[in-house]
């Protein structure tokens, strides 16, 4: 999930003139005042990034803190990668994008304020995620609170920047911005660039998607009935293949991972539904499904560790299940199926030597844009024989997979 039209480039700095802030420095001659300076992060991935002082001002907020201090994380058990190093890297890329548009289109008027809305855009699109990000969201608040359906975690991302300061969008000439984040017209964006080369750098995969390339090459056109859209040049179209092909293999070896990944999701989902008669976990989320900004400030991932190390005997059931988790003694899959299919996204290509823009050929685009699978366990290790023979019945369907 993402802020595309309620966050992305809607914020606005509340002082007057950024660019113009000033602090007092050890040191200095009494009275003097010098420029805020940008800062430089070094990061693993990307190297050395420097980042606007209010990008480092949010930073400095506790309901940004909480990402790093307990270590949300944004792949669960995937990589040891938090979102509060996620964010640092979304945000450098933001601003590398949207400075290459200004620099390669000045007729789009692109301005300094833009590309600082844009930057905190990627900064603070997911900062709320709740424990285990995703898990939260889409498996523990359905069943923590039925009463909230359809709550996802970009209302509560809203909430907690809305807490932070204020904001108001672009206009409408500038709404090419809003797909820089998180771009619903094709899923192409910068968030996807940096989970790519993270998880690519940590697994071990290799990486054939090169992000840099397409930033250099992607132009805004204005799109027959559509207005002003970011476009990838017609030559790019194999680096786009090589991107869907990139994401599909990460959700098969890693993030879907059969065995052991989805299986702890299920089982973490279960000992917190378990503790939250105690713990009031989901009590985060008042009766309409805001955010109560203390509580949820705290509503981490060190939520785990509370429950192992409680003397509470309230809290046993949630605990063995913990305990099955780090002894390895996971339920076991039994298999798959298939529930749906998303429909195919469009991608507007461009060729520089025309002004003709069309729409890219569905043989060079993944036949469904997304899939969605049913995982099948058996809690009960004495079972499983049963289980499996029960699995298999079913397996005559077209779309069951027996493992």
């Amino acid at each position: 999930g993402y802020l595309s039209r309620e966050l992305a480039p809607r914020v606005k700095p509340t002082c007057t003139s950024v660019l113009a802030r000033a602090v007092s420095v050890p040191g200095a001659a009494s009275g003097a005042k010098v420029p805020l300076l940008p800062q430089v992060f070094n990061d693993p991935i990307h190297g050395h990034m420097e980042f606007h002082p209010l990008l480092v001002k949010i930073i400095d907020t506790p309901q940004f803190q909480r990402l790093r201090t307990s270590n949300i994380r944004q792949t669960g058990f995937v990589t040891k990668a938090n979102d509060f190093e996620i964010f640092h890297r979304v945000a450098h890329l933001a601003g590398e994008f949207v400075r290459s548009l200004k620099k390669n289109q000045p007729e789009l008027l692109i301005t300094d304020r833009d590309i600082l809305c844009v930057e905190i855009a990627g900064l603070c699109h997911d900062v709320g995620h709740g424990p285990f990000s995703h898990m939260f969201d889409r498996m523990f608040i359905p069943k923590a609170r039925p009463d909230l359906k359809g709550w996802k975690h970009e209302k509560a991302s809203i909430q907690i920047f809305e807490h932070i300061g204020k904001y108001k969008g672009r206009k409408e000439n500038k709404h090419f911005l809003y797909e820089i984040v998180a771009n619903k017209q094709n899923g192409i964006d910068v968030d996807k660039f940096d989970y790519f080369a993270r998880d690519c750098h940590h697994l071990g995969m290799k990486n054939s998607f090169d992000h840099l390339r397409y930033i250099k090459f992607a132009r805004v056109c204005d799109v027959k009935e559509k207005g002003l859209q970011i476009c990838a040049r017609d030559k790019e179209l194999s680096n786009i293949y090589d991107m869907f092909h990139t994401r599909s293999r990460l959700h098969q070896k890693a993030y879907q991972h059969k065995p052991s990944l989805s299986s702890r999701r299920c089982m973490i989902t279960e000992a917190f539904l378990k503790a939250n008669p105690i713990l009031k976990i989901s009590d985060a989320l008042d009766g309409n499904g805001d955010v109560v900004i203390d509580k949820y400030t705290k509503l981490t991932d060190d939520i785990f560790g509370e429950i192992l190390n409680s003397p509470d005997s309230g809290l046993d059931d949630a605990k063995q299940i913990l305990n099955k988790i780090i002894s390895r003694k996971i339920y076991k899959h039994l298999g798959m199926t298939k529930r749906g299919t998303e429909e195919q996204k469009t991608l507007t290509v461009f060729r520089f030597k025309q002004s003709c823009v069309h729409q890219v050929s569905d043989f060079l685009l993944p036949k469904n844009f997304s899939e969605e699978w049913i995982h099948v366990y058996c809690k009960d290790p004495k079972n499983v024989a049963v289980a499996k023979k029960s699995f298999r019945k079913c397996s005559n369907y077209k779309q069951m997979e027996l493992l």
